[in-house]
């Protein structure tokens, strides 16, 4: 069976009411997020947000990439081996996904 992924944008307020098993397309709904799921992994800019404590993310500065996580403190601690981004040039982050075990 294959399964798809929509991404639909109602106006506030306007959402559908949506539960297990509800007709889709001749399809039935498995699992309903109330965000755009699109944008879990996206790149964010810095300046805009910041990934909360201890999440591990890729940090760019538009060239070069390194891997790091936010100390609870605030400040950035970059993983051995990460290549070490000057922080004055930071300009993207993105988490860095977990890969799923079965």
């Amino acid at each position: 069976m294959g399964k798809m992924t929509f991404v639909v944008d109602f106006p506030d307020g306007q959402e559908p009411a949506v539960s297990a098993g509800t007709d889709i397309l001749g399809g039935k709904v498995e699992m309903v997020a109330w965000r755009d799921i699109s944008e879990d992994n996206a790149w964010q800019r810095v300046e805009k947000c910041q990934p909360g404590p201890g999440v591990m993310v890729l940090l760019s500065d538009g060239v070069n990439v390194g891997t790091a996580f936010i100390d609870r403190h605030g400040g950035w601690r970059w993983t051995p081996g990460g290549e070490a981004v000057s922080e004055s040039d930071l300009v993207l982050w993105r988490e860095v996904p977990y890969p799923e075990v079965d």
